[in-house]
Protein backbone atom coordinates (compact mmCIF):
# COMPACT_ATOMS: atom_id res chain seq x y z
CA UNK A 1 0.00 0.00 0.00
CA UNK A 2 1.16 3.03 -0.96
CA UNK A 3 1.85 5.86 1.95
CA UNK A 4 1.73 9.77 1.49
CA UNK A 5 2.60 12.07 3.44
CA UNK A 6 -0.39 14.90 4.83
CA UNK A 7 -0.78 17.09 1.82
CA UNK A 8 1.52 15.53 -0.27
CA UNK A 9 0.41 15.38 -4.24
CA UNK A 10 0.82 12.43 -6.73
CA UNK A 11 0.86 12.26 -10.11
CA UNK A 12 0.25 8.05 -11.16
CA UNK A 13 0.05 8.15 -15.11
CA UNK A 14 -3.19 8.11 -16.13
CA UNK A 15 -4.95 5.60 -17.24
CA UNK A 16 -3.43 2.97 -14.30
CA UNK A 17 -1.68 -0.53 -15.73
CA UNK A 18 -3.12 -3.01 -13.72
CA UNK A 19 -1.08 -5.59 -11.59
CA UNK A 20 -2.19 -8.65 -11.13
CA UNK A 21 0.71 -9.19 -9.41
CA UNK A 22 0.32 -7.41 -6.76
CA UNK A 23 -3.44 -8.72 -6.18
CA UNK A 24 -2.21 -12.05 -6.23
CA UNK A 25 1.07 -11.06 -3.25
CA UNK A 26 -2.16 -10.17 -1.72
CA UNK A 27 -3.86 -13.34 -1.93
CA UNK A 28 -6.83 -11.72 -3.00
CA UNK A 29 -9.34 -14.11 -5.11
CA UNK A 30 -10.24 -13.47 -8.42
CA UNK A 31 -13.64 -13.24 -7.89
CA UNK A 32 -13.09 -10.02 -5.62
CA UNK A 33 -12.59 -7.92 -8.39
CA UNK A 34 -13.98 -9.76 -11.96
CA UNK A 35 -17.12 -10.81 -9.03
CA UNK A 36 -19.26 -10.90 -12.51
CA UNK A 37 -17.29 -13.28 -14.84
CA UNK A 38 -18.19 -16.86 -13.17
CA UNK A 39 -21.68 -16.28 -14.23
CA UNK A 40 -20.96 -14.82 -17.68
CA UNK A 41 -22.09 -16.62 -20.62
CA UNK A 42 -20.52 -14.24 -23.18
CA UNK A 43 -17.43 -12.20 -23.73
CA UNK A 44 -18.10 -8.62 -22.30
CA UNK A 45 -15.10 -6.77 -21.65
CA UNK A 46 -17.74 -3.90 -20.00
CA UNK A 47 -18.26 -6.52 -17.21
CA UNK A 48 -14.54 -8.02 -17.28
CA UNK A 49 -14.08 -6.06 -13.94
CA UNK A 50 -15.76 -4.22 -10.87
CA UNK A 51 -15.12 -0.52 -10.65
CA UNK A 52 -17.04 -1.12 -7.08
CA UNK A 53 -14.71 -3.68 -6.01
CA UNK A 54 -11.52 -1.63 -6.82
CA UNK A 55 -12.97 1.29 -4.83
CA UNK A 56 -13.69 -0.71 -1.91
CA UNK A 57 -9.53 -0.93 -1.26
CA UNK A 58 -8.39 1.91 -3.78
CA UNK A 59 -11.28 4.67 -3.58
CA UNK A 60 -12.14 6.48 -6.44
CA UNK A 61 -8.75 7.66 -7.96
CA UNK A 62 -7.63 4.60 -9.27
CA UNK A 63 -10.61 3.65 -11.82
CA UNK A 64 -9.24 4.79 -14.85
CA UNK A 65 -7.98 1.53 -15.78
CA UNK A 66 -5.88 1.20 -18.71
CA UNK A 67 -8.46 -1.23 -21.83
CA UNK A 68 -8.17 -5.14 -21.42
CA UNK A 69 -6.44 -6.01 -24.20
CA UNK A 70 -8.74 -7.07 -27.10
CA UNK A 71 -9.59 -10.64 -28.24
CA UNK A 72 -10.31 -11.99 -31.45
CA UNK A 73 -12.74 -14.66 -29.38
CA UNK A 74 -16.74 -13.60 -29.85
CA UNK A 75 -18.43 -16.63 -28.53
CA UNK A 76 -17.08 -18.06 -25.22
CA UNK A 77 -18.87 -19.08 -21.54
CA UNK A 78 -16.69 -18.29 -18.63
CA UNK A 79 -19.93 -19.93 -16.75
CA UNK A 80 -20.01 -23.26 -18.14
CA UNK A 81 -15.86 -23.57 -18.25
CA UNK A 82 -15.83 -22.00 -14.95
CA UNK A 83 -18.11 -25.17 -13.74
CA UNK A 84 -15.18 -27.36 -14.77
CA UNK A 85 -12.83 -26.59 -12.24
CA UNK A 86 -8.67 -26.35 -12.77
CA UNK A 87 -8.46 -27.14 -16.21
CA UNK A 88 -4.32 -27.22 -15.78
CA UNK A 89 -4.25 -30.67 -15.27
CA UNK A 90 -6.36 -31.55 -18.60
CA UNK A 91 -3.93 -28.98 -20.49
CA UNK A 92 -0.42 -30.97 -19.12
CA UNK A 93 -1.75 -34.18 -19.83
CA UNK A 94 -2.37 -33.34 -23.29
CA UNK A 95 1.45 -32.12 -23.48
CA UNK A 96 2.59 -34.77 -22.19
CA UNK A 97 1.02 -36.73 -24.61
CA UNK A 98 1.97 -34.75 -27.59
CA UNK A 99 -1.92 -33.85 -28.41
CA UNK A 100 -1.25 -29.97 -27.55
CA UNK A 101 -1.66 -27.99 -30.75
CA UNK A 102 0.59 -25.27 -29.76
CA UNK A 103 3.67 -23.86 -28.88
CA UNK A 104 5.19 -25.66 -25.40
CA UNK A 105 8.15 -24.07 -23.21
CA UNK A 106 9.16 -25.00 -19.43
CA UNK A 107 7.15 -22.01 -18.76
CA UNK A 108 4.32 -22.95 -19.92
CA UNK A 109 4.81 -26.47 -17.81
CA UNK A 110 5.65 -24.49 -14.81
CA UNK A 111 2.55 -22.44 -15.19
CA UNK A 112 -0.31 -24.82 -15.24
CA UNK A 113 1.79 -26.27 -11.90
CA UNK A 114 -1.41 -23.94 -10.65
CA UNK A 115 -4.39 -24.88 -8.36
CA UNK A 116 -5.89 -21.38 -9.21
CA UNK A 117 -8.73 -22.42 -12.27
CA UNK A 118 -8.66 -19.35 -13.47
CA UNK A 119 -4.43 -19.00 -14.07
CA UNK A 120 -5.00 -22.29 -15.52
CA UNK A 121 -6.16 -20.37 -18.59
CA UNK A 122 -5.22 -16.86 -17.80
CA UNK A 123 -1.56 -17.83 -17.24
CA UNK A 124 1.33 -15.50 -16.19
CA UNK A 125 -0.78 -13.43 -13.65
CA UNK A 126 1.58 -13.75 -10.93
CA UNK A 127 4.36 -12.13 -12.62
CA UNK A 128 2.52 -9.20 -14.40
CA UNK A 129 2.46 -5.95 -13.79
CA UNK A 130 -0.02 -4.93 -16.55
CA UNK A 131 -2.60 -6.63 -18.74
CA UNK A 132 -1.23 -7.80 -21.86
CA UNK A 133 -2.63 -10.45 -24.22
CA UNK A 134 -0.33 -12.86 -22.72
CA UNK A 135 -2.58 -13.05 -20.13
CA UNK A 136 -5.46 -14.91 -22.31
CA UNK A 137 -5.85 -18.29 -22.82
CA UNK A 138 -4.15 -19.83 -26.05
CA UNK A 139 -5.68 -21.61 -29.07
CA UNK A 140 -3.81 -24.58 -27.93
CA UNK A 141 -5.55 -24.59 -24.82
CA UNK A 142 -8.89 -24.27 -26.28
CA UNK A 143 -7.88 -27.08 -28.47
CA UNK A 144 -7.32 -29.80 -26.06
CA UNK A 145 -11.05 -29.97 -25.55
CA UNK A 146 -12.45 -28.78 -28.82
CA UNK A 147 -10.54 -30.53 -31.06
CA UNK A 148 -13.30 -30.85 -33.87
CA UNK A 149 -11.92 -28.12 -35.55
CA UNK A 150 -12.45 -27.92 -39.62
CA UNK A 151 -10.65 -24.51 -40.58
CA UNK A 152 -11.83 -21.89 -41.68
CA UNK A 153 -15.69 -22.89 -40.96
CA UNK A 154 -15.24 -23.84 -37.44
CA UNK A 155 -13.09 -20.81 -36.64
CA UNK A 156 -16.28 -18.49 -36.55
CA UNK A 157 -17.85 -21.11 -33.84
CA UNK A 158 -15.50 -18.73 -31.29
CA UNK A 159 -13.81 -15.99 -33.36
CA UNK A 160 -15.25 -12.81 -35.03
CA UNK A 161 -13.39 -14.14 -38.07
CA UNK A 162 -12.49 -16.58 -39.58
CA UNK A 163 -8.96 -15.72 -39.60
CA UNK A 164 -7.60 -15.84 -35.41
CA UNK A 165 -4.73 -13.32 -35.55
CA UNK A 166 -3.30 -15.53 -32.44
CA UNK A 167 -2.67 -19.19 -31.62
Amino acid sequence: MLALLPGAVTALAQPYAFAHRTHLELKLECARCHPAISAATAPDRTRMFSPEACGECHGKGILDLRPAPESTVAHFSHRRHAELGNVAPVILAAIRQGRYQGEVDDRLRSDLQTADPCQACHRGLARSDEVTRDALPRMGDCLVCHSNDDPPRSCLKCHASAHPARK
